[in-house]
């Protein structure tokens, strides 16, 4: 996620003296021999910004308060800072990620296999293009589906897709995927399953079984 402060300043004016002329609808503040407009419109926007990004509607005006953004609100997030802020220049992974969550009608097919590309269905490799696009941007999602069409396969798809050589993201941090180990936590139930599927669907995979103490 980002850190995100918005602030309101006003030379070297006390924020008790800001919040009291916002408060008494007072249009200005004086400092030493200076005056500062206070606009009333744009005062109401910084309230209503900060009460959105702090996800609490009885958050009070405060003229400096710091958010933490999640990945999952980063489109949210930019949509509030454009109307209080338009000029302002979001950092270009920022504008990525949120992109990824705005834009979902065009997906980048994952880089499948010919074998991969052959057996699965059509809504099946659009979930595995889905997974992927959220794999490349550093977000995380939940495939759900009924039972017994395919996600475990879906999920193999895309960590094959992960683990070659061209599975580099665009984002700096995602760069290495391919070279990580990847973390497969299921019920024990399943545990032979996903050992079977592993070894008949990617078998260029290394798979290592941890179930009780083995």
């Amino acid at each position: 996620g980002f850190n995100l402060t918005l602030a309101l300043r006003a030379g070297k004016v006390s924020e008790d003296q800001i919040l009291s002329a916002a408060a008494a609808n007072r249009g200005y503040v004086e400092d030493q021999g200076k005056i500062y407009l206070i606009d009333a419109a744009k005062v109401a926007n910084l309230s209503r910004a900060q009460r959105a990004l702090a996800g609490d509607a009885g958050v009070g005006l405060a003229t400096r308060r710091s958010h933490r953004i999640s990945t999952a609100r980063l489109a949210e997030a930019e949509a509030v800072l454009e109307e209080i802020a338009p000029h302002f220049q979001l950092p270009a992974e920022w504008r990525a990620r949120s992109e990824a969550l705005r834009n979902l009608s065009k997906l980048t097919p994952a880089p499948l296999t010919t074998a991969f590309e052959t057996l699965l269905r059509p809504y099946q490799r659009l979930g595995v293009a889905w997974l992927w696009h959220l794999a490349r941007l550093g977000l995380g999602g939940i495939l759900a589906d009924e039972m017994g069409l395919g996600k475990t396969l879906q999920a193999l798809a895309l960590l094959s897709a992960i683990k070659r050589p061209s599975g580099v993201a665009p984002l700096p941090r995602q760069a290495s995927l391919h070279s990580r180990p990847s973390l497969v936590v299921c019920p024990a139930s399943l545990v032979e399953n996903w050992r079977r599927e592993a070894a008949r669907f990617t078998p260029e995979l290394r798979v290592f079984v941890h179930h009780s103490n083995q």
